[in-house]
């Protein structure tokens, strides 16, 4: 069922994908993994406040991964709930302190907030931990143009393309280059 589960939501069929995890939920109640496959249908067929429940559950089941809490914070995103997805990503961190993720979407969060002082001290510190990583370029590339810094913006967003080519990695490279 699992297998089915997370073929159905890779394949486009969230609704399908939900009823399956919920089918398999009720057989095997302790599983974490239906509740991962149910949250990202949900999140999917635009279900945010149901992924929110769905994946508190998930982290009440596995308190200690890091995962279990960034699933919840990007529902928390999804459902426009800036201080619960803080709280998440610092539940991951908390789990996991040098968790890539949580540190991307922390630095997110205070870029989306124009906390700039903040966004700058944590892309710095990705920067310094985790240089070659495309995120983490294309976080110090969002950065740069939060500061009107397009030159450096340029040579991150340069990096991260070039390490992982893809439209958004392209559409940022050209925006930098053109200003």
């Amino acid at each position: 069922l699992l297998s089915l589960s997370r073929l159905q939501l890779v394949t486009g069929k969230a609704a399908d994908a939900l009823s399956t995890a919920k089918s398999a939920r009720e057989k095997f109640p302790q599983e974490p993994a239906f509740l991962e496959v149910a949250g990202n249908a949900q999140l999917a067929l635009g279900q945010a406040k149901d992924a929110v429940e769905t994946f508190r559950s998930l982290v009440a089941l596995r308190p200690d991964i890091a995962q279990s809490h960034l699933l919840l914070a990007r529902a928390y995103a999804a459902a426009s709930d800036r201080e619960n997805h803080r709280k998440s990503l610092e539940s991951a961190l908390a789990a996991e302190p040098k968790n890539l993720l949580a540190r991307i979407g922390l630095a997110r969060l205070a870029l989306g907030e124009q906390n700039l002082s903040q966004a700058v001290a944590l892309a710095g510190e990705l920067k310094r931990d985790f240089p070659s990583v495309p995120a983490v370029q294309d976080l110090l590339g969002d950065v740069a143009m939060a500061q009107n810094r397009p030159a450096e913006a340029l040579s991150s967003y340069r990096s991260a393309w070039e390490a992982a080519p893809n439209s958004a990695a392209t559409t940022k490279l050209a925006r930098a280059q053109w200003l």
